[in-house]
């Protein structure tokens, strides 16, 4: 089984991470995406939020791909 981590990313940064929880949850600038992501989790929702090009990367448009993301995963038998 694959472990899981909480995927934030920083805005001002331009930076996703993969914490694995022993750090507080959206401080210092970091906002949470999902709460539980693997590795493969975050390799597909990165490529998904890459195939439409933007200048710089923000809080909405990260959180709207989630949540789009989410649908059609489920749609597909898919659990992320």
């Amino acid at each position: 089984m694959e472990q899981t981590y909480r995927l934030e990313f920083n805005e001002e940064q331009q930076f996703f991470n993969l914490h694995d929880g022993n750090v507080e949850e959206n401080t210092h600038g970091w906002f949470t995406i999902f709460k539980q992501c693997t590795m493969s989790d975050f390799e597909v929702y990165e490529r998904y939020v890459n195939c439409v090009k933007q200048k710089k990367l923000t809080k909405k448009h990260l959180l709207k791909c989630a949540s789009e993301l989410k649908g059609f995963l489920s749609t597909i038998n898919f659990k992320p």
